[in-house]
């Protein structure tokens, strides 16, 4: 089973980010926040969503402050984010792109087009990272063929293995 997209909306007009939560259900699951230091709590609480769409203005942590975050940190680099705007002009594009925004769309926006660019950023979007967990094994009284290669295998999802078992695996 295919398991849906997630795209955070970081809007701080209430009215408006209800919209385009029910504009765009119809391309991804969505979660709001309702400005950058807001989303930037959320992601450090929840596995990373497939994409972010955020406005360019808001109080606390506005989105460009929020894509400059994201970017410089390992976790959240990889996560594809369209701006939305008020604020028109050739310098404030090219700002928000130099700081990482993949899309960039200016307010007014007509929702079949919004709609259409953020499938597309949702489809081109790596699959989003899990958090890493880790497990503790002894195998101190284990022989190799008592682990198996196909145990191993049993470990799906398990992204840090003790390094004694890769020790016993590639001598």
């Amino acid at each position: 089973m295919t398991q849906r997209p997630l795209l955070l909306i970081v809007e701080d007009d209430e009215h408006l980010g209800r919209m385009l939560g029910t504009m765009l259900r119809e391309a991804a699951d969505v979660v709001h926040a309702r400005d950058g230091r807001d989303a930037l709590a959320w992601l450090a609480a929840h596995p990373s969503p497939s994409a972010i769409l955020t406005d360019r203005m808001m109080p606390c942590l506005d989105g460009l402050g929020l894509v400059k975050a994201l970017k410089g940190d390992p976790r959240y680099r990889s996560i594809p984010v369209m701006m939305l705007t008020a604020q028109g002009g050739a310098r404030g594009t090219v700002e928000a792109i130099n700081a990482g925004v993949k899309h960039y769309v200016s307010k007014p926006f007509k929702s079949a087009e919004l709609l259409a660019k953020v499938r597309r950023m949702l489809a081109e979007a790596p699959p989003p990272l899990r958090k890493a967990r880790s497990i503790d094994v002894d195998l101190s009284e284990l022989s190799l063929s008592e682990i198996g290669v196909d145990a191993i295998d049993e470990l799906e999802g398990i992204e840090e293995i003790d390094a004694s078992l890769v020790e016993l695996l590639d001598p």
